[in-house]
Parts: structure tokens; C-alpha cells; sequence
């Protein structure tokens, strides 16, 4: 029997409230199972998976992945806007774009319209490593789409977008 949460329903979906140990105001010591910021980091390292062994058999960390798809259409990002959207510093993502520039995946360019800014556009070696990566992807994404449902789906991604100031 499918629920309204299935595939192809048109009604608002709502998750089933689910019990939460400790309570839902973390009075009994179970903060962290309300805590957003905990949550969203555990449903990125589930949602993430497997896809992080295929990441890591092609030579590459998951931070450093993010950076190539990020870059993956072939446009030129500023460096600080990389950090963000990677989710991690600036600093850290310098030290790795020195190495990912020496393996020929990322170049640095100078912004035409602000000198002080450096813009990292990803490099035909670049696409050759990320390629097939954002094919499996792509797929791992599929099915957890069709295992959570569509219109939850749109909403969860509906909703992520809204917390991030730069929106997504």
C-alpha cells in the first residue's frame, strides 16, 4: 500500500514524526539529535555512502570531488565562493588547490575585473578525472531520490536551499 509520501503523489508530503530518545528538547541529554547542524552532517555522510569508496578509488578525497564538480561546467569561480560552496576554509582550499594545480586538474586565472581576486577554472585533466565520477553520481543520486520519493525530495532540496545564504 503505498503512503503519501510515494512516488508520483501530488498531496503534501509530511515526514512521520519519529520518536526522538532523550526528548525533543534534549532535556534529557540528547541534544544532538535535535541539533540541525549534527543531522545535516549525518545525512550527508549516509546520503554520501559508497559513492565515497568510488571517490577515493579514482584517486581523489570527497573535498577534493567537490571541487571538480563544482567546477565541472567549466566556468571560472572565485576562489572564496569555491570555499563556500565546497564547504570548507579558504585556507584549507588553497593548500589543496597548490596540489590539485600541480596535478594539472585546476588552473588559477587573475579576475579581469578585480586583479585581487583569483578565479580556478578546472583543466581538461581536470574533466577526464571528474567525468565518469559525476556519472556515478549522478546514478547514486537516482536511487536514493526514487528509495525517499520525489516530492520529499524537492522539498528537502527546497528547504537546504533556503538555509544557505548564497542559495545553493
Amino acid at each position: 500500500m503505498a503512503g503519501p509520501c510515494s512516488v508520483g503523489a501530488t498531496e503534501s508530503c509530511r515526514p512521520e514524526p519519529q520518536p526522538t530518545p532523550g526528548g525533543a528538547d534534549g532535556a534529557d541529554g540528547d541534544f544532538v539529535a535535535q541539533y540541525l547542524p549534527a543531522l545535516l552532517t549525518q545525512a550527508a555522510a549516509h546520503l554520501v555512502g559508497d559513492f565515497a569508496e568510488e571517490v577515493r578509488a579514482a584517486g581523489l578525497s570527497v573535498l577534493e570531488w567537490r571541487v571538480l564538480a563544482i567546477l565541472a561546467d567549466g566556468r571560472s569561480v572565485p576562489l572564496g565562493l569555491l570555499a563556500r560552496r565546497a564547504a570548507t576554509k579558504q585556507p584549507t582550499l588553497t593548500r589543496m588547490i597548490d596540489r590539485m594545480a600541480q596535478q594539472g586538474l585546476v588552473q588559477r586565472e587573475a579576475d579581469p575585473v578585480d586583479r585581487r581576486q583569483t578565479l580556478l577554472r578546472i583543466t581538461r585533466g581536470g574533466h577526464a578525472t571528474v567525468g565518469d565520477l559525476i556519472s556515478l553520481a549522478q546514478r547514486h543520486q537516482q536511487r536514493q531520490r526514487e528509495l525517499f520519493g520525489e516530492v520529499r525530495w524537492q522539498q528537502l532540496v527546497g528547504l537546504l536551499r533556503a538555509l544557505m545564504p548564497y542559495g545553493g
